[in-house]
């Protein structure tokens, strides 16, 4: 559960920003820091429905015959919920001591389909009775199982965080009727903490951020993207409830390199520019020979195709790290563009020697451009196509986010739209095929569409009236 520990650890990050670094002495008396709280409370309810989206997906196996099988879902369930629960709290307790944050954080936000109220209506949840009895419940549980290790991080985390909610609500220790714990798992009702989950259609604890299997782009969309796409050209993608886009702000939510295969590659940089660069990196061979020799371990891999057949032609960032992967495989989403830069092949060159230097590290949940030791998606393309002697490479926004400055793909789609026919322009659209999450499907949409479609929200969800 290495991704349900990255969210853990971000929503402990968030409840400690807003306590600490937030809010300055003056309070929020300018748009900008008002601004940035929502950014940050919108961040917070995005890793809470990612959680809420792994717990729900542990309750199938509850009612498993294997008393290992059961108790596993039900320990690791256990820690998720009790994470939500004290850095909820925790986050409540910092912007409670803030004036003015709850009255900010009350107000609509209708491109996202929140209500008035949401702060208000979270903080009923977070500090009622039925949490903390369902606490109660979910410990005797736990113990019951008989199957805690007491010196595993999981275990560990357990305790601390059930400590911690115990210090904040002392009374419950002592005025909490006692509980029995059920002879059946699966019978105990258990509510998810993303406080809209009857308001937000669809979420209605059944559905699932990576959604496996299915996604609005069609195999005849993938076959005339395949004709369309050079070496050098980026990507950006977009699937709801995934887990790639949870903390990104934004529509656009994921973004790769598109690499081409060994035979396009070496077709595409056959050019005296390109042997220039070659040379520049002191090898008498051509680009192909550069990237064998200079990446002797990184390079092997993506002469192999991936399990369907697939030869892999991108380089993307994903949990697992940075890695190749095929053109099929992140197409496998809901919506997808390509944009050309406005360089020189060998200016694509170097962005691509850049690229293959950043295989293999870990991905970056903290979205820091400031350390190259973890990468996201988004910053492979930020960090290749950097501007290099006398490539010009690309330009693109930064922008803070929990005290940490980086370029998301929205906004990297946003300059697009911002710099169009004018002289800072940087890149052409290639193609964009526009998801529709009413319809579940995805159609070759134009310019004006795609221009705007940064703007939309990020949750696809819209809100549920009476």
């Amino acid at each position: 559960m290495e991704v349900a520990g990255a969210f853990r650890a971000k929503l402990a990050y968030i409840a400690d920003y807003v306590l600490m670094d937030a809010i300055p002495p003056e309070g929020l008396n300018k748009t900008a820091l008002k601004d940035n709280l929502r950014e940050t409370w919108i961040c917070f309810l995005d890793y809470l429905m990612a959680l809420d989206s792994i717990n729900a997906s542990f309750s199938p196996f509850f009612a498993s015959k294997e008393k290992n099988i059961e108790s596993e879902a039900f320990n690791t369930s256990y820690w998720i919920f009790l994470a939500e629960f004290r850095f909820g709290k925790e986050l409540i307790k910092a912007l409670e001591g803030t004036p003015g944050a709850p009255a900010i954080l009350n107000e609509p936000i209708p491109e996202l389909g929140l209500p008035w109220g949401s702060f208000s209506e979270f903080k009923s949840m977070v500090e009622g009775e039925n949490r903390t009895r369902e606490m109660v419940l979910r410990d005797r549980i736990y113990f019951s199982l008989g199957t805690q290790d007491a010196v595993s991080k999981r275990a560990s985390q357990i305790r601390d965080d059930k400590n911690a909610i115990l210090k904040m609500t002392p009374a419950a220790r002592q005025n909490l009727p006692a509980m029995e714990a059920p002879e059946k798992i699966s019978n105990t009702p258990f509510k998810p903490w993303f406080p809209f989950a009857g308001k937000i259609s669809p979420w209605n604890g059944k559905t699932t951020l990576w959604r496996p299997g299915r996604s609005f782009i069609s195999t005849s969309q993938v076959e005339f993207l395949l004709k369309k796409l050079e070496p050098g050209d980026i990507l950006f993608s977009r699937q709801d409830w995934h887990f790639p886009s949870v903390g990104l702000p934004g529509y656009w939510s994921h973004a790769a390199l598109y690499i081409g295969d060994e035979a396009s590659r070496k077709t595409f940089f056959d050019t005296p520019e390109v042997a220039d660069f070659v040379k520049s990196r002191g090898k008498k061979s051509d680009f192909e020979n550069l990237l064998k020799e200079e990446y002797k371990e990184k390079y092997p891999p993506c002469l192999v195709p991936d399990g369907k057949g697939h030869p892999p032609r991108v380089i993307e960032a994903v949990p697992e790290g940075v890695l190749f992967s095929s053109v099929e495989h992140f197409a496998q989403a809901d919506s997808l563009c390509v944009l050309r830069p406005l360089v020189t092949k060998g200016n694509k060159a170097m962005a691509l020697f850049q690229a293959f230097r950043y295989l293999g590290k870990p991905y970056d949940f903290n979205f820091d451009y400031e350390s190259d030791s973890a990468i996201a998606g988004s910053e492979v393309l930020y960090r290749s196509y950097q501007p290099e002697s006398k490539y010009k490479g690309m330009k693109f926004p930064l922008q803070e986010m929990l005290g940490n400055y980086f370029s998301s793909p929205n906004a990297m789609v946003g300059q697009f739209d911002q710099q169009f026919e004018t002289p800072d322009q940087q890149s052409d659209l290639v193609v964009f095929i526009d998801g529709d999450e009413k319809t579940n499907r995805a159609e070759f949409t134009g310019m004006g569409e795609f221009r705007h479609s940064w703007k939309r929200p990020k949750w696809n969800v819209p809100f549920n009236k009476p």
